[in-house]
């Protein structure tokens, strides 16, 4: 626990401050007294467990001296003190007389502020660039989030009333097909973008089709179509390269979490916590 806390208070400074951070620090600190958490009666078990790391977490701020440091915090307590006083004193004394009070620890503003810098502080504990295998990694277990769907390389032919499928292959098609919006070589589309294009059911039907056929009218908001696949292409996963930084900020992410919890876990087994509900 002392070398955790003295961790966590190093690394929160930075700077000219950091060699005085290790100087004052250089002694043990003191044990922390028993962490008294109060819930509701009927608290859950998740509740608790949450109740309990909130309070680990502002503990170790206060330990760190934050809440007589972070601007949020300070300005928060100066402003409770003050509320309907008309000589409260200069800011030092109110800041100590909070602290007398452990008004950091009452006030929702300034415990929530001081919780989430810890939380921030812990989720980066272990932050460092991750190599090429760890974002191929990412990508490959978070396949669907990554994965570029399928496309079809498509024609489609229009027609204002209901007729036969061309018995021509589809570049000729095209040549004697009637004006339309869009063009008869539709090119490699998606499924996302054929719903866009021609709406749900024909969409449907077109990516049901085996490639190198026309399909049957098939009917949109526009009027009717034959559509010929040319060619299929199969989801996907693109190269690493083409998604690093989106890779980069996944790996990234879950390290965070992963550091955060295990901190949050070592520090759930230095404290000694009553509930009180």
């Amino acid at each position: 626990m002392k070398r955790l806390l003295r961790t966590l208070v190093i690394f929160a400074l930075g700077g000219a401050s950091l060699l005085a951070a290790r100087r004052s620090l250089s002694e043990d600190l003191p044990a922390p007294a028993p962490l008294v958490v109060e819930v509701a009666p009927e608290a859950s078990e998740v509740e608790v467990q949450a109740a309990v790391e909130e309070a680990m977490l502002v503990d170790v701020a206060i330990r760190a001296g934050w809440h007589e440091s972070d601007p949020v915090v300070t300005d928060r307590l100066l402003r409770n003190l003050r509320f309907g006083d008309p000589a409260p004193g200069s800011d030092r004394d109110l800041l100590e007389r909070a602290a007398r009070l452990d008004m950091a620890r009452r006030d929702p503003v300034a415990r929530r502020r001081l919780a989430e810098r810890a939380r921030d502080m812990l989720r980066q504990l272990t932050k460092r660039e991750p190599s090429r295998q760890e974002l191929e990694a990412y990508r490959d277990a978070h396949r669907a989030a990554h994965e570029r769907p399928g496309r079809r390389r498509l024609f489609q032919v229009f027609h204002r009333e209901p007729g036969p499928a061309p018995a021509l292959e589809p570049e000729a098609a095209c040549r004697d097909a009637e004006p339309f919006l869009f063009p008869c070589e539709l090119g490699w589309v998606s499924d996302t973008r054929l719903r866009s294009l021609f709406g749900e059911d024909l969409a449907a039907a077109v990516f049901a089709l085996p490639a190198g056929r026309w399909s049957e009218d098939l009917a949109s908001g526009y009027g009717h179509h034959h559509v010929f696949v040319a060619e299929i292409a199969p989801p996907e996963l693109p190269d690493v390269e083409a998604i690093a930084a989106e890779l980069r900020a996944g790996v990234l992410a879950e390290a965070e979490r992963q550091s955060l919890r295990a901190s949050l876990d070592r520090l759930r087994a230095s404290y000694r916590v009553e509930i009180r509900r």
